[in-house]
């Protein structure tokens, strides 16, 4: 994961670290020694992640964001959302801002419906921070704040949402 984040991240800020594109070549690699099932969807989800970073190593018959679609289903339905965080990634470098909206209110909404596996309570929290990290940088863009406190899966320019949010300069 973390080098799959560290190239998906250079590529965002158009190669400023110079982390070398090789490694998510062997993060796909690594990822496809791993049981998709036993690993809550999150080795299709890197190898999606990948296709859609870098389309020329896809195969032909693949669409990409249907596995990634799939992977996060798969997590899902074993209490794990970690594919979300793969996905959330991909669709912000593919601009589609209503898609990681869509994934941070699914994680929010199945928090109720389909508990974290307890094994696993350390990954879903980082799962939960690596998304509000995500609605903030959203937010942020679109109204110069952060996500409302216990706000995580609400936007700015939904009908009902307050706009009583903490300002960053406050923080500070």
């Amino acid at each position: 994961m973390d080098g799959l984040q560290a190239v998906l991240n250079d590529l965002a800020s158009e190669g400023s670290a110079n982390v070398p594109l090789d490694i998510s070549l062997k993060v796909g690699r690594g990822a496809s020694c791993l049981d998709n099932a036993q690993w809550w969807g999150v080795p299709d989800a890197i190898q999606a992640a990948i296709w859609v970073s870098f389309p020329a190593n896809k195969p032909e018959t693949i669409e990409p964001l249907l596995v990634l679609d799939k992977a996060m289903q798969t997590g899902l339905q074993q209490g794990m959302r970690l594919a979300q965080v793969v996905a959330a990634k991909i669709y912000i470098g593919l601009g589609d801002a209503e898609r990681i909206k869509a994934i941070i209110r699914d994680n929010v909404n199945t928090r109720s419906s389909m508990p974290a596996n307890p094994r696993f309570l350390f990954l879903d929290k980082v799962v939960t921070i690596q998304l509000q990290a995500v609605s903030d940088y959203m937010w942020t863009e679109a109204t110069g704040k952060r996500t409302p406190i216990a706000g995580l899966g609400t936007f700015w320019d939904d009908p009902d949402t307050k706009t009583d949010t903490v300002d960053i300069i406050d923080i500070l």
